[in-house]
């Protein structure tokens, strides 16, 4: 459900941990549903992974609602190593 975030292949079937780990790519999650746990998980699945600061998305509505947080892994490409982020 939309609480929950599951990185199993069975709902990304268009893409593996092997293929993420050679290609590289960016993996998003909605922080307030998922949590914390999951740099962990990323991490221990692609070990070359880099954290970026998390971003806030404010929705377009005129409701009340707090913003959206999103927490942004990139997964290098297997050939290429990513330097730190920069410090905020």
């Amino acid at each position: 459900g939309p609480d929950t975030l599951d990185m199993s292949p069975h709902y990304s079937g268009w893409l593996n941990d092997e293929q993420l780990n050679r290609r590289g790519g960016i993996i998003l999650w909605d922080k307030q549903h998922v949590g914390q746990e999951r740099p962990a998980e990323i991490r221990e699945r692609f070990g070359a992974v880099q954290f970026v600061e998390p971003m806030s998305l404010a929705w377009q509505t005129g409701a009340k609602i707090a913003p959206l947080q999103v927490g942004i892994a990139i997964v290098p490409p297997a050939s290429e190593v990513l330097p730190p982020p920069p410090k905020p």
